[in-house]
């Protein structure tokens, strides 16, 4: 797909599982990234996503078609937040609980499609705005596109005609966040059928990209994705240049270092990759939107029992942190080896009189990722580790990392490590599987 000089300001139809709310991966933070610089850019946004129900109740009631212009169906306009924007309208799916905080085969997507294809009020809206392309994320946007593609009504596609009159619907943009079938096959069908239906595939790193062309084309017409680095988000970037504009000393900035360090034998070597931080090269230099609002709810903070107690002072870099989803594909269980390793050497846990502090940012639930908190809490002792159980803001994370001494990425292979550049952000180094 070709966009021309004429094509400035679209109006494009985003759908993805995960955005605002509810979210619970980097997949959502990206994605309110994404939406947020396409609205910077003039462009304008409909955002179809799904969202946890409240209850049962609320799930009942909204399929009911009791609530909203049609069933399971909250419409909201951009209000000019950190994440919507003027020029942005969230259409959110409203989906069963049990389902939510998963994005391979066993999340929502069914009830993501059905709703997309059974709903009234999103159909007409979807018409009304007419959009000029659809940008899905994942394997499970292309589902629910084609389910709400079947029910659009005959103006959509009259207003979007080719010269010759003939009648096209909008294209189909496929943003791979991350290739599911490179650790899970149950998802090579689906995402092949993505790749297929979809006239260009966005990658985030070369290694996607590749895998994609050559394991998920179609055999007679191969598939070449654009690939797309993703820059630091812009609240990150905000904090990190506030912290280091306010920091009472400066030092001189370190040369990218790679060291490999091997603290679990059983395990691949480990490799601490310390960037360097020159100018703006990889961050997105667009003007930053409004702050976020305030959350609605207080959060605990576990981790600042380990901090200095006065605010004025320099943060005490304490953490061994580790900050990703509790799902199997990012392997988190390699941190938890990890910590389990260092308590066994006295590094960690109620023997080392708290140098070194293991924080695992665990907001996933389900019996995996709540076997792998009751092994982290088990090797860092009652009060010799940290488990926070929230889904962590920018404010949170930026506390996080710039009170980390290192930073802990355990997955073998990740399309963007979000946490790796983050926590460089605030000059907190990262060791990866390399």
């Amino acid at each position: 797909m070709t966009l021309t000089s004429s094509d400035a300001a679209l109006r494009i139809l985003f759908v993805t599982l995960e955005f605002e709310a509810g979210a619970f991966s980097g997949n959502g933070i990206y994605a309110q990234s994404q939406v947020s610089a396409l609205a910077l850019a003039g462009h304008r946004v409909h955002v179809l996503s799904g969202r946890p129900a409240r209850n049962d109740e609320e799930l009942v009631h909204k399929h009911d078609g009791g609530v909203g212009p049609g069933a399971g169906v909250d419409v909201g306009a951009g209000d000019g937040s950190e994440h919507t924007g003027v020029g942005v309208t969230v259409t959110a799916l409203v989906l069963p609980r049990a389902t939510w905080g998963r994005l391979d085969v066993a999340c929502g997507w069914r009830q993501f499609r059905h709703l997309a294809g059974s709903s009234p009020g999103l159909t007409a809206a979807v018409t009304a705005f007419a959009p000029h392309v659809v940008l899905g994320v994942d394997w499970s946007s292309l589902p629910a596109w084609n389910a709400l593609r079947s029910t659009l009504e005959t103006p959509l596609s009259t207003r979007l005609t080719s010269p010759t009159n003939r009648i096209t619907p909008p294209p189909f943009v496929y943003s791979n966040f991350r290739v599911f079938t490179r650790t899970d096959p149950a998802h090579e069908a689906l995402e092949s059928q993505a790749v297929e239906a979809a006239a260009a595939v966005v990658a985030l790193c070369p290694v996607d990209a590749q895998y994609i062309t050559e394991k998920l084309s179609p055999r007679e017409a191969a598939v070449a994705p654009e690939v797309v680095l993703p820059p630091l988000r812009h609240d990150i970037r905000r904090l990190a240049m506030t912290a280091a504009a306010t920091a009472t000393a400066t030092t001189a900035e370190p040369s990218a270092t790679c060291t490999t360090v091997s603290a679990v034998s059983a395990a691949p070597a480990l490799c601490i990759a310390v960037p360097t931080l020159t100018g703006d090269v990889g961050v997105d230099t667009s003007p930053p939107p409004p702050p976020p609002p305030p959350p609605h709810a207080v959060m605990t903070k576990p981790w600042r029992r380990h901090l200095a107690p006065s605010s004025s002072a320099p943060p005490r870099r304490v953490f061994l942190t580790c900050c990703v989803r509790l799902s199997p594909e990012k392997e988190p269980e390699r941190y938890v080896e990890l910590v389990e390793e260092l308590a066994r050497r006295g590094v960690v846990g109620p023997r080392a009189g708290g140098a070194v502090v293991p924080l695992l940012c665990a907001s996933t639930g389900g019996t995996y990722a709540q076997s792998l908190k009751a092994r982290f809490a088990a090797a860092a002792g009652p009060h010799g580790g940290v488990v926070v159980e929230e889904f962590l803001d920018a404010a949170a994370l930026g506390e996080i990392y710039a009170a980390s001494l290192l930073n802990v990425h355990p997955c073998s292979h990740d399309a963007y490590g979000m946490t790796v550049v983050e926590a460089a952000a605030f000059g907190t180094p990262s060791a990866v599987q390399g």
